[in-house]
């Protein structure tokens, strides 16, 4: 499962609910922070649709 990080919060708030989905139902999880939140690397220019966009293909692309 990719899961995109919303920008409230931080990653380390979703634990309980990636153990589930690991645990309980049995998938594998990989979650990012987008573009300009949390500690995201990519601070490049300003979030925007085009480059959320991006940024998910490049994940999906990660995982296959």
């Amino acid at each position: 499962m990719v899961f995109f990080h919303e920008n409230a919060g931080n990653l380390g708030l979703r634990m309980d609910y990636f153990s589930m989905l690991y645990h309980d139902m049995g998938f594998n999880v990989i979650s990012f922070a987008y573009r300009g939140y949390s500690d995201s690397v990519l601070k490049i220019g300003s979030p925007n649709e085009d480059v959320l966009k991006q940024d998910a293909r490049v994940i999906v692309d990660y995982c296959k």
